[in-house]
């Protein structure tokens, strides 16, 4: 698996991330985002470039799933 872009989507505007790291973790990668520093999380995506293919993952909702 390969994650080649990341960006977070929050209160409308669009934030790439800084960095993207892997390590791999008892044979399972790990994948660390690094974006700028917010204070106030509202409508939150995650669109994620993983092996050519966007996903987006809803992280308000799965937040509030818990």
């Amino acid at each position: 698996i390969e994650i080649t872009e990341a960006l977070l989507t929050n209160d409308g505007k669009t934030y790439r991330a800084r960095q993207i790291r892997c390590d791999v973790v008892n044979g399972t990668a790990v994948y660390r985002l690094q974006f700028k520093r917010l204070t106030v999380f509202r409508n939150c995506r995650v669109t994620l470039t993983v092996n050519g293919e966007r996903k987006t993952v809803d992280i308000q909702r799965n937040l509030l799933d818990r």
